[in-house]
């Protein structure tokens, strides 16, 4: 009887579980449209609109500051800024146009469509006039036309925005509705999981030997599972190096082949840089994760060598980007770190520095290497690039956090990497940004415990 009970009751565990399953699959798909809708239409229609709407009044105060000479730059400075404004304005009109509309959105945007082909106009005159230094034609043409224009227009921008919000807040408010339904039936079911639970605990208690050799069995299974993990694991390492052998082979064939050739020479020793690193990355990673995620207590590494190895591997992406490379390493200090590890703190910073460089005119990317104190150095990528939004500062570490001037493909897991592999070891992360001009990532990571061993004469 006990024997039977006790299927019966997981086999109603299972049931349960399933319907659950089912009925959380089909709210998820049932969501998926409205959540879809959100994410890429009313919610990026908003933040076109918003900056649009935004421009405009930038481009107004600039205008005004033009007029009433109530701004310390230069006319010639206000006016370009008013250029770069109103080429953001289109961009993020333009942006928007091309997002699916919303019933009746269209005809929203008619009167928008027409005030912001008579602002063009406006924007024209009041500096038509400020360059013929009428002041008073300019004064006129600004409070008169521009500013009624542009009132008007922020107003129709504000209503589209509006018809974009309230979609926003039906699909929430839909998705918020389903949810509510699934919850209940989902919490109906898990009283019918813990009712046949209840039973399979009882009919357990009076099994005790049935229950004892299932754990036994369970526990045998854990073990197969990790070890089949591990096996995992070490095929998966095996795949990724075991190609590199035959690279190794192609690469000595061309070593012969090349002869004397010194550009072929620093090629050649270029790639057999980059193979070693990817071993050392993989293998010891690989060890990292077979150890619970902790270093070793002898782990150490020389910060000079990875250094000039990741900037090697990264050499030709800087030069496809135009970027310059150079390292500033001052600390003769080694880290408590594998190779691999350290060869992939670095090699993620500089590459998210490559990555985000974007259009900056000034385009270099500095490593540098500083021993804080006896225990702790810090390593520092600093890019010229556009720096960090202050919105993104906090985040940055977090995973799938990408910027907008991100480049190429990412699931924005790089820093997450950087972060998590730090503090594994001890150390912290951190970066300074100022927008414009550039941001600063860097890592501490503390320096070996002991001595690094002699070598015996």
């Amino acid at each position: 009887m006990i024997t039977r009970s006790i299927p019966m009751a997981f086999a109603g565990v299972t049931v349960t579980f399933l319907l659950a399953t089912g009925i959380s699959q089909f709210w998820a798909l049932s969501i998926e449209p409205r959540s879809t809708n959100i994410a890429t239409n009313s919610a990026p229609s908003i933040r076109h609109l918003t900056g649009a709407a935004a421009e405009l009044r930038h481009i107004q105060a600039l205008l005004t500051a033009l007029v009433l000479r109530s701004d310390e730059r230069a006319p010639a400075e206000l006016r370009q800024e008013i250029e770069a404004a109103r080429g953001r304005l289109d961009t993020d009109v333009d942006a928007y146009l091309a997002l699916p509309a919303f019933t009746g959105e269209r005809a929203l945007w008619s009167p928008v469509q027409r005030d912001l082909i008579q602002l063009e106009r406006a924007i024209d005159a009041v500096v038509d006039c400020v360059e013929r230094r009428d002041a008073a034609a300019a004064e006129a043409a600004l409070v008169a036309t521009f500013d009624v224009l542009a009132d008007r227009t922020s107003d129709d921008l504000e209503r589209t925005i509006d018809l974009n919000a309230r979609a926003v807040q039906a699909d929430a408010t839909e998705i918020a509705r389903m949810r509510d339904r699934a919850f209940s039936l989902l919490l109906a079911l898990d009283g019918v999981a813990v009712l046949l639970t209840v039973a399979a605990a009882v009919a357990v208690v009076r099994g005790v030997d049935q229950h004892s050799r299932l754990q036994d069995a369970n526990a045998t299974l854990l073990r197969r599972r990790v070890d089949e993990l591990e096996a995992f694991a070490g095929r998966v390492a095996h795949d990724v190096l075991g190609p590199l052998g035959g690279v190794s082979l192609a690469l000595d064939a061309l070593d012969l082949r090349c002869g004397e050739d010194p550009a072929a020479a620093r090629t050649l020793t270029r790639a057999r840089g980059c193979m070693h690193g990817v071993d050392r990355v993989v293998s010891d990673l690989l060890e990292f994760a077979r150890a619970g995620a902790r270093p070793a207590p002898d782990a150490r590494c020389e910060v000079a060598p990875a250094v000039a190895a990741v900037l090697a591997d990264a050499e030709s992406d800087a030069d496809a980007g135009g970027i310059a490379l150079r390292a500033e390493v001052d600390a003769t200090r080694p880290v408590a770190c594998a190779e691999g590890v350290l060869l992939s703190l670095l090699s993620n910073l500089v590459r998210n520095a490559i990555k985000h460089m974007g259009a900056a005119p000034r385009r270099e990317v500095v490593v540098r290497a500083l021993a804080r104190n006896r225990h702790l150095v810090r390593l520092e990528v600093q890019d010229t690039g556009p720096g960090l939004e202050p919105d993104l500062v906090t985040v940055a570490f977090e995973p799938h956090v990408r910027g907008p001037q991100a480049a190429g493909a990412g699931l924005g897991l790089g820093l997450a990497t950087v972060r998590r592999l730090a503090e594994a070891h001890g150390g912290r992360v951190g970066v300074t940004t100022a927008p414009g001009r550039g941001s600063t990532f860097w890592v501490e990571l503390p320096a070996p415990a002991t001595p690094a061993p002699v070598a015996a004469v």
